[in-house]
């Protein structure tokens, strides 16, 4: 038991900077008073609060005993420590509510499930400080701020919990992102497994399409869930990460295309195959990136373009045998190389093609018999077309020379 200061002594409206000394001395003599009896009374306080939640809280079921009991422990001697220095711990000095937190957090417990319990657990620790208040006197004004500081810790404390609470479900988000990311990865790569499967969700018995998608900046995240979204299947999710500055992933059935985005997307293949989808699909991006498309881009839509990433040796001679010689001709050489791709681009109808480039069309005819004398090729040999379109693909591909 501490000794009691200098006998109390009235305060009137005159009041001096030592009466007011006095008086805080006074306060903090009768909160220590109270702070010892709380501590020699923590064994009957944890063993009443444990027994409450128990009974009132299901909820902290998973949570054992010794646990629990640990943590009223901290709870009331967080108010003991309170009570003998007189004044509201400050929030960040509270680690007993991270702790708590990061304890109910990995055993699943809902955030307000918790505090719902520290609420239990705080009121029986007021209800004590309340009764010992009344067993030594202790003034209305004296009990009062006692009071106050106890629920100021109470609101630190459970300011620490909810802190606790979402940094941890922060942290397990990235976790999981990072996961999910290497999960669908791995897949893209080759390496299938059952283990990555199911933590994905992904249905073995299903097929699915790999995807690789541009976007507008600052709209990655919106790309990357709508694709998600419109790719799944009910019970067939689809799976889509960043990679770099693209979109990648699994989706189980077509996507619908988004403003200003191009989707290349592989053939539907069981998952051991996906990585193959995989390889076509970003062919797919890259040629319609080249071709300034829009929309889903598959193999029905490039056909035979496909091949031209896997023969750039052809590429290159073709640009030589049917583009180099026209290209020497200047601005007048990249009217003929336009007029001509129009011709093929509409179907080689004359006054289609000369209508869209706004010429006559003599002036068109003009161009591609120039073009046949410079080249020596045939705009009405099949062998000679399937030549020079190929060329001209290649040419936008590898931007005229890098196939070289």
């Amino acid at each position: 038991m501490m000794n009691k200061p200098q006998e109390d002594f009235h305060i009137g409206t005159g009041t001096t900077v030592e009466a007011l000394n006095h008086r805080d001395e006074q306060d903090i003599w009768m909160l220590r008073e109270i702070a010892d009896r709380l501590a020699a009374d923590c064994r009957a306080i944890v063993e009443k609060v444990v027994q409450e939640l128990r009974a009132s809280q299901p909820e902290y079921d998973p949570v054992e005993d010794e646990e629990l009991d640990r943590s009223v422990t901290r709870n009331v001697n967080m108010a003991v420590r309170t009570l003998a220095k007189g004044t509201a711990l400050p929030a960040e000095d509270l680690n007993e509510g991270l702790l708590t937190g990061r304890e109910r957090y990995e055993k699943h417990i809902a955030v307000q499930d918790v505090l719902q319990g520290f609420r239990t657990c705080f009121t029986i620790i007021h209800n004590h400080f309340v009764m010992y208040c009344e067993a030594i006197g202790v003034d209305t004004r004296t009990a009062l701020r006692g009071s106050r500081i106890l629920w100021a810790v109470a609101d630190g404390f459970t300011a620490r919990i909810v802190a606790a609470y979402r940094d941890l479900a922060t942290e397990s988000a990235i976790r999981d992102a990072e996961l999910r990311t290497e999960g669908v990865r791995r897949i893209l790569r080759g390496e299938p497994s059952i283990g990555i499967y199911q933590r994905l969700g992904l249905d073995p018995s299903h097929r699915y399409a790999a995807v690789c998608c541009s976007f507008p900046s600052g709209r990655g995240s919106t790309v990357r869930s709508r694709l998600e979204t419109s790719g799944s299947y009910s019970g067939a999710p689809a799976q889509v990460v960043f990679e770099g500055e693209l979109v990648v992933g699994l989706v189980s059935k077509r996507p619908e295309p988004q403003k200003d985005q191009i989707i290349g997307i592989g053939p539907f293949v069981s998952l051991s195959e996906v990585a193959g989808s995989y390889q076509v699909a970003r062919k797919l991006l890259t040629i319609a990136q080249a071709k300034q498309l829009g929309g889903i881009y598959s193999a029905a839509e490039a056909s035979w373009r496909l091949a031209l990433l896997e023969s750039p040796g052809v590429s290159a001679h073709l640009i030589d045998k049917c583009i180099a010689a026209v290209v020497e001709y200047g601005d007048f050489g990249q009217e003929i190389i336009d007029s001509v791709e129009m011709y093929f681009e509409d179907s080689c109808v004359v006054k289609i093609a000369a209508q869209r480039l706004m010429v006559h069309e003599n002036s068109l005819r003009y161009r591609l018999r120039r073009y046949e004398e410079i080249t020596g090729l045939r705009l009405s040999n099949p062998a000679d077309i399937a030549e020079i379109q190929w060329a001209l693909e290649a040419r936008t591909l590898y931007n005229d020379n890098d196939c070289r």
